[in-house]
């Protein structure tokens, strides 16, 4: 039996890949969050379909990875399983491993790539940096502030909070010697998706509604500002 971690890409559907609809067809449990599992109501049904809380992940992660013992096993995850969910992911190798349960990472589009495309850039062009559950955020912000003076762009997963972007922009802003162009990319794929671009200080001091589908891209300084 198999736990299979499924990537079912972002909001739109369309972008689910055949290898994760072939993948839920042949498990005959499904654990996932509210949202991704309504996303794909019509797919699920004759299967155990169990939602996931958001409060105490780690004993529900538990529960998906034993439930695969005996069953093959999906977990779906909204994008990518391996993009921004570094704790997730190694709260699945941990009990897989204490449970010696075998597991298989089914690859999905992440809103990362539809960010890329947004904003015109290549993947080796730029560097990714996760604050979703970074535990160092002082050597985060350091890493950022050389990414950007050594010319590469920053795709940034912010906390969902517009007083803690606001304060990450500004104490960039006062450590490079540019005011960078930015980037912001929210909701992606979604209906109402938005996209605004803007300088680092008009982010410092402005008054944006940052949720957890938002991503941030930071211009370098050799692109002006």
């Amino acid at each position: 039996m198999v736990l299979y971690v499924v990537g079912t890409g972002p909001e739109d559907r369309e972008y689910i890949t055949l290898k994760a609809l072939n993948t839920i067809a042949r498990c005959s449990i499904v654990f996932g969050w509210r949202r991704t599992l309504e996303r794909f109501r019509e797919l699920l049904e004759g299967r155990r379909v169990f939602e996931i809380g958001s409060e105490d992940v780690y004993s529900s992660i538990e529960s998906v990875v034993r439930s695969a013992a005996r069953d093959d096993v999906a977990l779906l995850l909204r994008g990518d399983p391996c993009v921004a969910e570094a704790n997730l992911m190694r709260m699945v190798r941990e009990l897989c491993s204490r449970y010696g349960i075998r597991y298989s990472v089914v690859s999905g589009v992440s809103s990362l790539n539809i960010a890329l495309a947004r904003v015109g850039i290549d993947i080796a062009e730029a560097v990714v940096v996760s604050m979703h559950s970074s535990r160092d955020v002082e050597r985060e912000l350091d890493s950022l502030k050389q990414f950007i003076r050594l010319g590469r762009y920053v795709v940034l997963y912010p906390k969902p909070s517009g007083k803690w972007v606001r304060e990450i922009a500004g104490r960039i802003l006062r450590s490079i010697e540019c005011d960078a162009r930015v980037h912001l990319l929210q909701r992606l794929s979604f209906e109402n998706e938005i996209t605004v671009v803007e300088t680092l200080s008009k982010l410092a001091s402005g008054e944006q509604q940052i949720d957890s589908y938002t991503i941030i891209v930071i211009e370098p300084c050799s692109h002006g500002g």
